[in-house]
């Protein structure tokens, strides 16, 4: 058996591939009879004997139960289907008469939508249309794929490999306007075919920095949001977002959607930080802090934030420092773990108040 990936996931652990998917993606997507034939043919002969063996007792089978079998009885005209059988028996018992017409996929009637496609196979071409099936399908089948197929009796149906590779490699093609359309229209799909899209964004770096690329402002936030709420795998979202955001995008970042210890822990934190006006960069500050809490931070964010602090005015420290204390992020492991010489800096504040105030106090006094 063979393993994949999809995307840019980050996750090491292989995922192993059961031949019965690629059995079920060419017999539901399929472009055409011919296509369908030759794919599953394809399949059956990879199989081992002993695996030929029981694909066939499946499918002379009768149980309601097993989906591949019903979807091959649904998918092949009588006389395909007997020939797909002899493949698998060849496989297991090689002296068995295989008829030499089953070399020949089956032709569809002249009735049939697709007809034309099924003559490109003498040409070679139906190897080519499906990989083109598999890399860029059209929009109604990237919604079959990413919806679950009974989403009544199998709530949370996850996507074979072979249809998450086919909706990565749409994904990551398409042209900006596809891109679009594909999550607008996806608004009203079932939870589940969502869930499964935004797995697929999330799983690949690429395609959450394209959310970046393709949508601004508070579109930006509705997508980028989704893929949060959806996603469950390793990749971080958030600095896949930051990577591609543009700087006018920061401040809804921070302040709506909690990009502020992402903010202070990025590649670009001098870059973001260098352009927010006081009150942004405060919340990215604060961001940090609340992430302190529980010793998680690392050395680039501890110097981000020493730089950040010391590029506010006096009074914006002071406003800073009364505030963050107001929220409970002075503690002492706070200021530990991010920059001891903030309990020197507020006692310094407190002291410069204190002695401004006996000043004002005095020349009061002495009109």
């Amino acid at each position: 058996m063979s393993t994949y990936s999809v995307g840019n996931s980050k996750s090491n652990t292989p995922q192993v591939r059961k031949p019965e998917e690629d059995i079920m993606y060419y017999m539901k997507y399929g472009s055409d009879d011919a296509q369908r034939f030759e794919g599953v043919k394809e399949e059956f002969q990879k199989l081992s004997p002993a695996e030929a063996k029981t694909m066939l007792a499946r499918l002379n089978g009768n149980n309601p139960k097993d989906e591949l079998a019903k979807q091959f009885k649904t998918s092949f005209k009588p006389d395909a289907a007997k020939e797909l059988k002899q493949v698998l028996t060849a496989r297991f018992n090689p002296g068995s008469l295989v008829s030499a017409d089953m070399k020949k996929p089956p032709k569809p009637s002249a009735t049939d939508a697709n007809a034309k496609k099924a003559d490109l196979n003498a040409a070679g071409s139906a190897q080519q249309a499906k990989i083109q099936a598999q890399l860029k399908p059209t929009e109604q089948v990237v919604q079959n794929l990413v919806n679950s197929k009974k989403p009544v009796e199998k709530p949370g149906e996850q996507l074979s490999w072979k249809e998450k590779q086919a909706l990565d490699g749409y994904l990551s093609s398409a042209k900006p306007e596809e891109f679009k359309k594909i999550l607008a229209d996806s608004k009203n799909w079932s939870l589940d075919a969502q869930q499964n899209l935004y797995q697929a964004i999330g799983d690949n770096d690429k395609l959450v920095g394209r959310l970046a690329q393709e949508y601004k402002g508070d579109e930006l936030l509705e997508f980028t949001n989704k893929t949060l709420q959806f996603y469950n795998g390793k990749n971080n979202v958030k600095a896949a977002v930051l990577d591609k955001a543009d700087i006018a995008d920061m401040p809804n970042l921070i302040n709506k959607a909690g990009y502020g210890a992402e903010v202070m822990k990025h590649r670009r934190a001098a870059e973001i930080l260098n352009t927010l006006e006081f009150r942004t960069k405060q919340n990215a500050m604060f961001g940090i802090m609340g992430e302190a809490r529980n010793g998680n931070v690392t050395y680039g964010a501890k110097k981000n934030f020493q730089q950040a602090l010391a590029s506010l005015s006096v009074k914006e420290q002071e406003i800073f420092l009364k505030n963050a204390s107001t929220l409970g992020l002075t503690t002492p492991q706070i200021i530990q773990a991010l920059d001891p010489s903030v309990e020197e800096r507020m006692m310094k504040i407190i002291e410069e108040r204190v002695d401004k105030e006996v000043k004002e106090k005095m020349k009061e006094l002495e009109r």
